[in-house]
């Protein structure tokens, strides 16, 4: 029987997804590919019969990078598409709402699966690595059932998460200081997304470099930020300075990036194979 050709497209901001994504595209014997480059493309062109997305999950949503890579695949129709997001603290109904756009291209997800890691956001996680050890072996166990699916093709169960298991969850108790934190200052600011370097930038360019939009640019050693941010946060949890600040809320919290991670992992994404 010949093998069936498997690839894994993937997005990630801060390293989360792209370790998901390695893990499952080794357990598969997939070509793993990243999306960022493949955007400036006209249509993508795979001869995979199966296509899987690992992606971070933004505002319960999935980030606004998979769906303008959807719509550049062709004949999705014929395609077995099965799907990883990523979240931190909710993932809703991410999944079916990737599902939705495929759909409009005559496509659908045939089984999506949703895996916790370390939040990661204007809010992030203070984890020691033991934690994060322990959301990657159940991360693990998730990926070997979705494997087994995707191998033999079949259909299976596009999970969810709902507010309940958020408001019971650990990880809410621990963040909720910070999560109250962060919305008085919304009510106050209007916003905790602007992005600025304060006095500790010395203009090394990182942000630069990991932003996978090219939105940022150094202007007299100072990163300026344009208007195709995505937030997916690199340029906040990737400087070494931690100079990178989402409006004032951010100064002197928490970073997160996936320990086994360099900045060089999250640059790479943006070359073409």
């Amino acid at each position: 029987m010949p093998v069936l050709k498997t690839e894994v497209y993937y997005f990630s901001g801060t390293g989360n997804s792209l370790v998901i994504a390695r893990s499952l595209a080794e357990k598969l014997n997939a070509k793993l590919t990243p999306i960022v480059p493949l955007l400036k493309m006209d249509s993508i062109e795979t001869d995979a019969e199966a296509i899987g997305l690992v992606f971070p999950v933004y505002g319960q949503k999935p980030a606004r990078i998979i769906n303008s890579f959807v719509e550049k695949l062709p004949n999705l129709d014929s395609k077995y598409v099965f799907a990883v997001a990523t979240y931190g603290l909710m993932a809703q109904g991410a999944l079916k709402k990737l599902d939705s756009a495929l759909r409009l291209h005559g496509a659908r997800l045939s089984v999506g699966v949703v895996v916790r890691m370390p939040l990661n956001g204007t809010v992030s996680e203070n984890v020691a690595i033991e934690q994060v050890r322990k959301m990657e072996q159940k991360a693990q166990m998730k990926i070997e059932a979705l494997s087994s699916l995707v191998e033999a093709r079949q259909a299976g169960k596009i999970e969810t998460t709902n507010i309940w298991q958020l408001l019971f969850s650990r990880a809410f108790v621990k963040i909720l200081p910070s999560f109250f934190s962060l919305m008085g200052y919304v009510i106050v600011h209007g916003s905790a997304s602007n992005f600025n370097a304060d006095e500790r930038c010395i203009g090394c360019g990182t942000c630069v470099s990991v932003c996978p939009m090219d939105n940022i640019s150094l202007v007299d050693r100072k990163p300026s930020w344009g208007k195709t941010c995505v937030h997916c946060s690199a340029c906040l949890n990737w400087c070494p300075q931690h100079a990178v600040q989402a409006g004032t809320y951010t100064i002197n919290k928490t970073r997160y990036h996936h320990p086994d991670l360099q900045a060089t992992d999250i640059i790479k994404q943006k070359q073409t194979n």
